[in-house]
């Protein structure tokens, strides 16, 4: 007996049993509702599925746009920087970060490295205040140094400017991002300022506060909680040598610690706070 015979029996069956028909017609549309129904589930939780953000720090910009395609995500250059030890086109940040689910056709951003640096000119900031003339050169796209001291009479006054021990004259160009180490006037005698109090500051504003009370920035520890390029910006100082409140020769060292441990911020003020320096790494941030 053929498929289709079996078929045109069962037809007329139902045409005869007018209850039986009701029931198998009744059937065959809750079956046709559950099957469209786990078909829709099944594109819905897809759809909504959440995804494993890659690390893409250190992979070429091509390489991890390719990785990104396959898992469905889109990949978005939010800032360029130039870092000498890095390859062009690398990437140096990325947000959110690798291990974070998210989800599909999500952007991630990252901060590449750029192939060739931006060319600046250097900004006459000779015979200006240090202050003025450091922030002159910030805004150039120039970072400052080391402080030294020259004999001379205008005390704290831009003498000379150094790039890697080399004199450098105002217009000159220079890769953007340069450091320049800063000659000023002496005032014709070994002057003293106070230390100032770094406790309780970031990385940045550490350094910042180090070089504008006229010191320079010696030697950095992080510690075992600050693990990334990030983590090194949002560090907290909580230790620092000398101590505020004492004075030293202008142009003299602070060494400074760093930590995101909120146990050892809390001590922040703790005059005497102890660490056991072992479990710090003295390194500085990849500029």
């Amino acid at each position: 007996m053929t498929f289709i015979k079996i078929i045109e029996q069962i037809a007329e069956f139902l045409k005869k049993h007018f209850i039986i028909r009701q029931i198998f017609y009744a059937v065959l549309i809750l079956m046709i509702i559950l099957i469209f129904s786990e078909v829709f589930l099944a594109i819905f939780t897809r759809h909504g599925q959440k995804i494993e953000v890659p690390d893409l720090t250190g992979l070429i910009y091509k390489d991890a746009a390719k990785l990104c395609r396959k898992k469905n995500m889109k990949l978005i250059i939010s800032d360029s920087i130039f870092l000498a030890n890095k390859k062009g086109g690398e990437i140096i940040e990325q947000n959110p970060k690798g291990g974070f689910f998210v989800k599909r056709n999500r952007k991630i951003y990252v901060v590449i490295n750029s192939q060739q640096p931006e060319i600046v000119v250097v900004p006459n900031v000779f015979e200006i205040s240090f202050r003025q003339a450091k922030a002159t050169l910030q805004s150039t796209g120039i970072k400052v140094g080391k402080i030294e001291y020259t004999s001379d009479m205008a005390l704290n006054t831009v003498k000379e400017l150094k790039y890697r021990g080399k004199t450098i004259k105002a217009n000159e160009k220079l890769p953007k991002y340069s450091v320049l180490d800063v000659v000023l006037g002496n005032g014709y005698g070994s002057n003293y300022a106070n230390i100032p109090d770094l406790y309780g500051l970031k990385y940045e504003q550490t350094k910042d506060k180090i070089l504008t009370s006229y010191f320079n920035i010696g030697k950095t520890f992080f510690d075992n909680s600050v693990k990334t390029l990030q983590d090194s910006l949002n560090s907290i100082t909580y230790r620092q040598y000398p101590e505020n409140g004492s004075s030293k020769i202008m142009g003299s060292y602070i060494d400074f610690w760093l930590t995101l441990d909120k146990s050892k911020l809390k001590n922040v003020y703790d005059e005497n706070i102890s660490v056991d320096t072992s479990e710090f790494t003295n390194q500085e941030i990849i500029e």
